[in-house]
């Protein structure tokens, strides 16, 4: 029962400090307060078209492509989050709640069509002892080589190996703000990249209102004779945050406490068409988002890293495609595809930096005129690039035709985790 599983889970944590224990007590409460007959406050139950998109997402089969001679990992969503359950409880770590995250949760909550990128889960538990986090990771890594054909030789296979050869990005935030938590972001060609983020505590975890749903499928595993699920938020009220997304509003509170005060994604909405609840606060906000941009990426490289990166992984061709006239040639149907493809990505680039440009050049106050007029044009030299003629499709690579290598900015090569404050 919950009852018994809390008793265990804090007769466990018992040679903590008192401070830890109080904090997952406060972690428990959050996660599992849905257990009962009625909903808390903050959480919603998935009407019926939610959860036919959320068992469309979960039938998907997420694709993990190997480097080199190894197999791509091929298997359904569903299927991936129940062994990723298996593994972590036999490893001892029992999961508090397991959410889809991100751009999936919106989509899902959405009444309209949204289009996103990655897949995004948050696996919450105590991570209080020194080795969670490799433990963690090894169970992440166990469910990839029991999905490896059945003639591979798994033996031979470390998790070092396996680590640079599936994982695109790892990281671990271990700080004195109270963060603590690791993602794992895996290898895929197409952009649709999966990643699992192991959370102890977090302290932001969404930028703005429309991008911050969870979808908690605790209730779905528990019991799949009564499928449903709950859809929460991490923004103050879940049902302010659907009003923002069915009428496409950007609201967002302390914009200076998110890592490079969420100007980026800011521009984006922008250009996806939505709009300020509050222009006159809004306004405002842009200048913290503009600082605490520039305190994260101070000079010219990391900007341009950045933007790069950004662009890279939020501006996917298969979210743009466009479709084909049905009297051409698959040669010619394929060639179109792509060149369509290219220029609409292209173009929604272009018009995501020239929006870029403009907040920076009306809401700058933290920088002197000759390093916010660099960024400027740093910006604009990109944005210009983009308007030169794409190359020819013989030059393209299949994945370079699909989608643009994703630039990974923190490896993990060796048996180490990368710190990042």
């Amino acid at each position: 029962s919950l009852q018994m599983d809390s008793f265990r889970q804090q007769k466990k944590c018992s040679g903590k400090t008192r401070r830890d224990r109080r904090n997952l007590a406060k972690q428990m409460m959050a996660d599992a307060k849905y257990f009962g007959d009625n909903l808390a406050s903050g959480f919603k139950r998935l009407n019926k078209p939610q959860m036919e998109r959320l068992s469309q997402l979960l039938n998907e089969n997420i694709e993990i492509d190997g480097a080199g001679n190894f197999p791509e990992i091929i298997l359904p969503l569903r299927h991936f989050v129940v062994a990723l359950k298996r593994q972590l409880v036999s490893s001892g770590l029992s999961p508090l709640s397991i959410k889809i995250n991100g751009g999936a949760a919106t989509a899902i909550a959405a009444s309209r069509e949204f289009a996103y990128s990655d897949i995004d889960l948050i696996i919450s538990a105590d991570f209080g002892e020194e080795d969670s986090f490799n433990k963690a990771r090894e169970a992440l890594l166990a469910v990839v080589l029991d999905q490896m054909p059945s003639s591979t030789i798994k033996s031979r296979i470390s998790a070092e190996t396996l680590t640079d050869v599936y994982v695109k990005k790892m990281i671990k935030v271990s700080g004195q703000s109270g963060d603590k938590w690791s993602l794992f972001s895996f290898n895929n060609n197409l952009g649709r990249c999966l990643e699992i983020k192991f959370v102890d505590s977090m302290q932001r975890q969404y930028e703005f209102s429309v991008d911050s749903f969870q979808v908690l499928l605790d209730p779905l595993l528990e019991d799949p004779e009564k499928p449903y699920a709950l859809l929460t938020s991490a923004f103050r009220d879940v049902d302010e945050a659907l009003i923002h997304l069915e009428d496409r509003l950007i609201k967002t509170v302390d914009p200076e406490k998110i890592r490079g005060g969420g100007l980026l994604k800011y521009c984006q909405l922008l250009i996806k068409g939505f709009k300020a609840a509050d222009p006159e606060e809004c306004h405002q906000m842009e200048k913290y988002m503009c600082s605490r941009f520039f305190i994260d990426f101070p000079d010219l490289p990391s900007q341009e890293t950045k933007l790069r990166s950004y662009m890279d992984s939020h501006f996917a061709n298969h979210e743009s495609a466009s479709s084909l006239c049905g009297d051409e040639t698959d040669s010619e149907a394929s060639s179109n595809q792509t060149t369509q493809s290219y220029l609409a990505v292209s173009q929604a680039k272009y018009d995501f930096l020239m929006m870029l440009y403009r907040v920076i050049s009306s809401s700058t106050v933290c920088l002197m005129s000759h390093d916010r007029q660099q960024t400027l044009q740093l910006i604009d030299q990109m944005a210009y690039r983009l308007t030169l003629s794409p190359p020819s499709l013989s030059s393209l690579s299949p994945s370079q035709g699909g989608q643009t290598p994703r630039v990974s900015l923190l490896y993990f090569t060796s048996n180490q985790w990368i710190q990042v404050v």
